[in-house]
């Protein structure tokens, strides 16, 4: 079935599920697969993007290299060292 085809609610569903904060790619990939789509996930796309970058500071303040490595870890602990500052790490 060609995606065309499918309702909007429905390429928007199957986007939802393509969803990953920790690797968007699959997902912006499946957005740019035409126009329609490409207007059709804007709006989650761009939150996709703000939840991606937060897991992505997440992941700087756990000192770790990747979001890949942060969704391996089986446990992050962030302990509140001040009034705005947090010590991440992840185990």
């Amino acid at each position: 079935m060609a995606l065309a085809a499918l309702s909007g609610d429905e390429q928007h569903h199957i986007f939802v599920q393509l969803c990953n904060v920790f690797d968007p790619r699959v997902a912006v990939a499946f957005g740019s697969a035409s126009s329609e789509l490409w207007e059709l996930t804007q709006a989650p796309r761009q939150q996709l993007q703000a939840d991606h970058e937060a897991a992505a500071a997440l992941g700087r303040k756990a000192r770790m290299r990747s979001c890949k490595e942060l969704s391996e870890a089986e446990k992050v602990v962030c302990h509140r060292t001040g009034s705005t500052t947090w010590r991440c790490w992840a185990s």
